[in-house]
């Protein structure tokens, strides 16, 4: 049932009618007008905090990720290289597994699996780039593993 002025019967003890739908009632063109201005600012208010919380998140992100960088950049420097320790397993854990392969090998063998080693050593060192002048000698890698092959013979 549509709502006029005249013939509705639900108004409120404030006189105004208690439907407030557009198109019902005098009254209701002032409560439609209010909510819709209400709805209007609460849509720019809502919009302007969303902005905010998008800010808030990108500028987390970016700490975040600003964060990440710094904490790699102290992984990266912090890895010591050149940690004795560390160099010393290394080399030593490589010599095991190398003597290991060479004592799994028949007697006969060895001196073939000596040679084939040699040879991807002088192969290795063939490909490596020559060391810049410094006041030490060092001879090229690939003559020390040719001298040892030549021994395996």
């Amino acid at each position: 049932m549509r709502h006029t002025a005249k013939k509705c019967d639900q108004y409120s003890d404030a006189g105004e009618c208690r439907y407030d739908v557009e198109g019902y009632c005098g009254y209701s063109q002032q409560v439609v007008d209010a909510l819709t201005k209400e709805r209007d600012e609460l849509k720019a208010e809502r919009n302007k905090y969303i902005q905010v919380m998008m800010d808030a998140a990108f500028e987390s992100i970016a700490s975040i990720k600003s964060e990440l960088q710094i904490e790699l950049e102290k992984i990266q420097f912090n890895y010591d290289l050149m940690d004795d320790e560390t160099n010393r397993e290394q080399v030593a854990g490589f010599y095991k597994t190398w003597i290991d392969k060479i004592d799994a090998t028949p007697k006969l063998g060895r001196s073939l699996t000596l040679y084939q080693d040699f040879s991807s050593a002088f192969v290795l060192g063939k490909q490596l780039p020559t060391l810049p002048p410094s006041g030490n000698y060092a001879r090229r890698p690939e003559k020390v593993a040719e001298l040892f092959m030549l021994n395996c013979l």
